[in-house]
């Protein structure tokens, strides 16, 4: 990204290549059901860089993930601000850049992890289990208040 070869420049994120980096991890959400399985690796999207900068045209090139990664690249990277589109001897042009976009569950916040999942399960089970009890217990001494 942003190379400059012979008067001619790639398309360059707003930022630089360590701000768009950071927007991605904003943006991005790991999908659950990736999450469940704990799957990782990286999903390439392509994008066409438009002469105003604009992004348009979102392709998930390669997918090797599955479970809803290369969808949720493709919704983080459309959140992302408008690029420094590409040039020759300095006039712009459009031009497609493909995105590595990389899903590690270690890189989640723990809200997102599968330890915080866990946890909300059991909770949610614990819930279940209660509401169940006391609808029994209910019926049993409505029950018996009546015979």
């Amino acid at each position: 990204m942003g190379n400059i070869k012979d008067g001619h420049t790639e398309p360059i994120p707003p930022g630089g290549e360590k701000a768009f980096k950071r927007n991605l991890k904003k943006f991005l959400k790991y999908p659950d059901g990736a999450i469940k399985i704990n799957a990782e690796g990286i999903v390439y999207i392509s994008v066409y860089v438009e002469e105003n900068g604009m992004l348009s045209d979102f392709k998930i090139e390669k997918d090797e993930i599955g479970h809803g990664c290369g969808e949720a690249a493709v919704k983080a990277i459309r959140k992302m601000p408008a690029w420094k589109p590409a040039s020759v001897g300095g006039e712009y042009l459009g031009k497609r850049v493909t995105i590595p976009v990389e899903f590690r569950l270690k890189d989640l916040s723990r809200f997102h992890s599968k330890w915080y999942f866990n946890i909300w399960r059991r909770i949610e089970i614990w819930i279940i289990a209660i509401i169940i009890l006391l609808y029994i217990f209910a019926r049993t001494h409505i029950f018996s208040l009546y015979h």
